[in-house]
């Protein structure tokens, strides 16, 4: 279950 941050940036699409 991955809960989105209210922060949202490219980077952490790439710890996906």
């Amino acid at each position: 279950e991955y809960h989105i941050p209210k922060y949202f940036s490219f980077k952490n699409l790439n710890n996906l």
